[in-house]
């Protein structure tokens, strides 16, 4: 789905706040000290890993269009994180996630939650955070 006009302005003034050293471009350790939809908060190496996903010039940081991008598929799994989360616990279980994970356009099988969820989580975690889910 296409940024619309009226959402540049908002994500122009985020942006130039994250932008720390004015460079016109944000680094993963920028994206680490953001204020992100959902109150969510991500690593060095989450941010590492979502840079590498939309970082269509491969500089290694993220350009204002790219970090528009980024921010769109945020809200997109902050809404389906949510909306599946049916006991509003803030996390999700393994047939929530497995859910999730479908309707965020991930095609997934009851037999690659689990695996995926000790991946992500460790092996003692039952559930996974919303900052996880990104």
């Amino acid at each position: 789905q296409q940024i619309q006009p009226n959402e540049l302005q908002p994500l122009q003034q985020w942006f130039q706040l994250v932008d720390k050293d004015r460079s016109g471009e944000v680094d993963a350790m920028e994206l680490t000290q953001a204020q992100w939809p959902g109150n969510a908060q991500f690593s060095v190496d989450t941010c590492n890993k979502l840079i590498t996903v939309f970082d269509k010039d491969r500089s290694g940081t993220m350009t204002f269009y790219e970090y528009a991008a980024l921010h769109k598929y945020i809200l997109h799994l902050q809404n389906v994180f949510f909306s599946v989360d049916s006991n509003r616990s803030g996390t999700l279980e393994p047939n929530e996630l497995q859910q999730a994970l479908h309707q965020a356009g991930f095609q997934t099988d009851e037999n690659s939650v689990r695996p995926f969820l000790r991946k992500v989580q460790g092996p003692l975690h039952q559930s996974i955070t919303f900052s996880s889910f990104c």
